[in-house]
């Protein structure tokens, strides 16, 4: 009997011990993304505008990084928060942790430099060489490419300075270890060409997170094998909302759907958006946002999701199933 607790005492010290190895190894060698980039992002009239088109209407950056009105549809941003941070997932978001938006104003940028800030857009690492949460969603801006990149920085720098503080986000163990490994370096990709639609929509649909969303999770984990059919719960507009089924598929997704009715989906949702009645049903798509983008562009995004695999999976939205504006 001795040599049997023996033995075990033996085999839980040497699973202990590598488990502690192992831990050491993640924490020394990632997050593993490379260094930040020497860059200049300097002001210019055509990078700020470009700049302005990226963080407010595809990359939609100032939709989770400033507070929204969910008293009027789709909760569009209170202006005089533009940037400031300050939202908080949790647990009953899906997140193992506490994760705040940061505030991305130049109040909030002040400490990093532009190669710095380009590095934590689109590698998920901070100056300090923290990793974050992939609830920012750094692994689809990882495809952004440099000009664009350069641009939001730019127009980062020249928002209105806000002073907003917001703690430091937390993950629970063994979140905050495994979230080291989710990081990759940044490799310049060239922008797309803009004559060649699909490339351009897929660029598009990437750096504007549309998978981030309208992709169902298993246990937290998206799950890649049903990219864009939707399902994920959301429950910050005051009501249980799902993302819709956005792959081709006639029955449950996007497949009965026209170009000009993709479009105009986005466009209805220009102007002031109508007030919801307390406890009404709401989104947390930020249609507001969207409908920022150009129809060339929305265009391209409807042209690349016709082509990923078309996936039956009814969602059940306010009530009724299937695909509503």
């Amino acid at each position: 009997m001795k040599k049997l607790l023996k033995l075990v005492a033996v085999l839980v010290c040497g699973l202990a011990s590598a488990f502690g190895l192992l831990l050491l190894y993640m924490v020394t060698f990632y997050p593993d993304a490379g260094k930040p980039l020497s860059l200049d992002a300097a002001a210019t009239p055509d990078r700020l505008a470009r700049g302005k088109y990226i963080a407010e209407s595809v990359a939609v950056c100032t939709s989770c990084h400033s507070d929204r009105d969910y008293t009027r549809w789709a909760g569009p941003v209170i202006p005089d928060t533009l940037g400031a941070g300050g939202r908080l997932w949790t647990t009953a978001h899906g997140v193992a942790g506490r994760v705040y938006a940061a505030n991305i104003t130049p109040s909030g940028l002040s400490a990093y430099s532009d190669g710095e800030l380009a590095h934590a857009i689109t590698t998920g690492v901070t100056r300090t060489g923290r990793a974050m949460s992939p609830l920012m969603p750094y692994l689809m801006y990882n495809a952004m490419c440099l000009s664009d990149l350069k641009a939001l920085v730019a127009y980062l720098r020249a928002i209105k300075p806000l002073t907003r503080s917001t703690p430091a986000s937390e993950l629970d163990f063994p979140t905050n270890i495994l979230v080291r490994m989710a990081p990759r370096p940044y490799t310049s990709p060239p922008c797309p060409d803009p004559d060649d639609e699909l490339a351009l929509g897929a660029y598009l649909t990437s750096i504007g997170a549309c998978q981030a969303c309208h992709t169902p999770r298993v246990a937290g984990i998206p799950d890649v094998t049903r990219g864009f059919a939707g399902g994920e719960e959301f429950t910050e507009a005051g009501g249980l909302v799902r993302a819709p089924n956005i792959t081709p598929h006639r029955a449950s997704g996007l497949g009965s759907w026209s170009r000009a009715r993709f479009i105009r989906a986005f466009k209805a949702h220009g102007g002031a958006t109508r007030a919801v009645r307390p406890g009404g049903p709401n989104t947390v798509m930020p249609w507001t946002a969207y409908a920022g983008m150009t129809e060339r562009d929305l265009g391209a995004v409807w042209a690349y999701l016709r082509t990923v695999p078309p996936l039956d999976n009814p969602v059940e939205r306010y009530g009724s199933a299937g695909v509503r504006e």
